[in-house]
């Protein structure tokens, strides 16, 4: 998202000019998937991966209240669309088998990176330190920027510090905050910095490589018996 046409969009909605809310809505709205060649199943498929896994099974619907209640107590913004996932999983009519049964207090094989933006309104940065405490010896990376997961605002400092977390399983130190590559209502975008669309750009030629780094690591890990044993967490 750009977030010139974000702004746009809003002054839109405030001012009653539909047409330029459009503009920002539009493409956020649900395309008719009879004319895609490929349908996005994406919704349905995080809904069965999420229920599948949850324990919780309810058919009385006062019983959410408390929980609803302390969603709304967190965020009066987001609090609504979180207890949406708690009630489309209440009455889920099936159980993964595969489903974990532990708690989250562990020793992992190698420490855990969780990396937390500073003003996310879906995982809070308060969230991914209370998950951290859990998993002993790892470390909370602090995205110091706006929007959900670390690359809705870029910052070439996070990339870094994943690439290096991937690469040799080197952790930031404890404490450590990464700051914007660029501002939030410049026209920029995370692509503009890491133009994997556009590669022979030489002005994002340093920034490609770094990314490109990244994937190489990943890559990597996946070739390796023990990948399971390397965690990086976005957006605890």
């Amino acid at each position: 998202m750009r977030w010139p046409i974000l702004a746009d969009g809003l002054h839109g909605l405030l001012t009653a000019n539909c047409t330029q809310f459009l503009k920002l809505a539009w493409p956020l709205i649900v395309k008719d998937r009879r004319h895609s060649e490929f349908p996005n199943n994406g919704c349905e498929a995080i809904d069965g991966i999420r229920c599948s896994d949850a324990s919780f099974r309810t058919d009385n619907v006062t019983t959410l209240y408390p929980y609803i209640n302390e969603l709304y107590g967190k965020s009066k913004i987001m609090g609504d669309g979180l207890s949406l996932l708690m009630l489309t999983c209440a009455q889920w009519p099936f159980h993964a088998n595969e489903r974990y049964k532990g708690d989250f207090r562990v020793k992992t094989t190698h420490p855990v990176l969780f990396v937390g933006n500073t003003v996310d309104p879906v995982t809070t940065l308060v969230s991914a330190y209370n998950m951290s405490s859990g998993f002993h010896g790892s470390v909370v990376l602090q995205h110091d920027l706006y929007g959900h997961t670390s690359l809705a605002h870029v910052s070439l400092c996070t990339v870094q510090a994943v690439r290096a977390y991937f690469t040799n399983g080197t952790l930031p130190a404890p404490g450590t905050t990464c700051e914007s590559t660029y501002r939030i209502f410049s026209n920029d975008t995370v692509w503009d910095h890491f133009a994997i669309v556009r590669p022979f750009s030489t002005r994002t030629h340093q920034t490609r490589n770094e990314y490109m780094a990244v994937m190489d690591a990943v890559q990597l890990l996946n070739a390796k018996s023990d990948f399971e044993s390397w965690m990086v967490i976005v957006n605890g």
